[in-house]
């Protein structure tokens, strides 16, 4: 969503032009990041955007959190929801 945002955004003639990923950052934040109210089952649910620039040396690389497997059939999953802290539906 966000690539087809940001491209057609910047094929637009009279769009700003985005140069390096602070103004990508900086865009999606004034953008994206509001809330919407959606029709989906006929009830508005709002939701939020959020988005960082993680530069290099923000994340230790070298030190892994934690270690999980990886999920299978990932094309398939449209959202993840947190049940508490070891478990994701």
């Amino acid at each position: 969503m966000i690539k087809r945002f940001l491209c057609r955004e910047q094929l637009n003639p009279q769009a700003r032009k985005l140069q390096n990923v602070e103004e990508v950052v900086q865009f999606l934040c004034e953008r994206l990041s509001f809330r919407l109210g959606s029709s989906y089952f006929g009830s508005m649910k709002p939701f939020h955007r959020t988005f960082w620039h993680v530069k290099v040396g923000d994340v230790d690389r070298d030190l892994p959190l934690f270690i999980c497997d990886p999920i299978k059939r990932t094309m398939k999953i449209h959202s993840i929801y947190v049940v508490n802290k070891n478990n994701l539906t």
